[in-house]
């Protein structure tokens, strides 16, 4: 884990830097604060530097909790474990530049990155999120603002699931290989943007609570339009 008492110090406007290393066992927790424009930046050495990067393994748990928290930045991390990001009633957090590996098909169990209660205004880019067998983005009811971009999320659950999630917007990720679907929106998520998705062999894997996956492949365009390819030709095309 990070160092509770250096998480506890850290101060609107200043960036914590973590060091290469393995930081196994306790997840995280931030409960710290920045402020508009001056959030509290959490970087790690990237994670694919050559040099080694920061990896956050919980045994048990989320490898890290933000609970109630806002305007929290945190990037260049390595995450292994059943849930990587677990985040309720905070706002204005930004998760970016990520690698996460779940626990892999052999559970139903697993999800990259988790929004529940009162939280919004979420930013998720650029991570590279796979082997989550319930869900690589979960958005739980009540949750509002959540922007899921230029991510790649495969070879687990659903790469997004919103539920009664208003302004949920995912836009330019590469989606593929999820069981039984790459994009959910459930519920009452009004005001919901979803475009220029890429998604390929949705379906995904065999896992233990997807055993017969359905493969299709297609992406939104820039209107929220799906369409299904086969052999790289548009077979047809589904108005929403």
């Amino acid at each position: 884990m990070i160092a509770g008492a250096l998480v506890a110090a850290a101060q609107p406007g200043q960036t914590v830097h973590v060091a290469v290393g393995e930081y196994a066992g306790q997840g995280s927790d931030i409960t710290s604060s920045g402020e508009p424009g001056s959030p509290i930046t959490f970087v790690g050495p990237g994670p694919t530097n050559p040099n080694g990067t920061a990896v956050l393994n919980a045994f048990e748990g989320p490898s890290v909790t933000i609970s109630g928290a806002h305007d929290v930045v945190f990037k260049g991390f390595r995450l292994f474990g059943a849930t990587g990001f677990d985040i309720s009633n905070s706002s204005r957090i930004s998760i970016s530049d990520n690698i996460l590996f779940g626990p892999g098909p052999l559970t139903n169990d697993g999800t990259g990155i988790s929004l529940t209660g009162q939280t919004s205004d979420v930013t998720i880019g650029q991570n590279d999120i796979s082997g989550y067998p319930a869900t690589g983005v979960s958005v739980g009811p009540g949750v509002t603002g959540t922007t899921i971009t230029t991510n790649g999320i495969g070879e687990g659950g659903p790469a997004v699931a919103a539920t009664d999630a208003p302004d949920t917007i995912v836009t330019s990720n590469s989606i593929f290989s999820n069981c039984p679907a790459g994009i959910m929106l459930l519920g009452s998520s009004a005001g919901a943007t979803v475009e220029n998705n890429i998604l390929r062999s949705d379906g995904g894997a065999p896992t233990a609570g997807c055993p017969s996956p359905v493969s299709q492949s297609g992406e939104f365009d820039r209107v929220g339009r799906f369409g299904r390819w086969d052999d790289g030709r548009l077979q047809h095309r589904l108005h929403h």
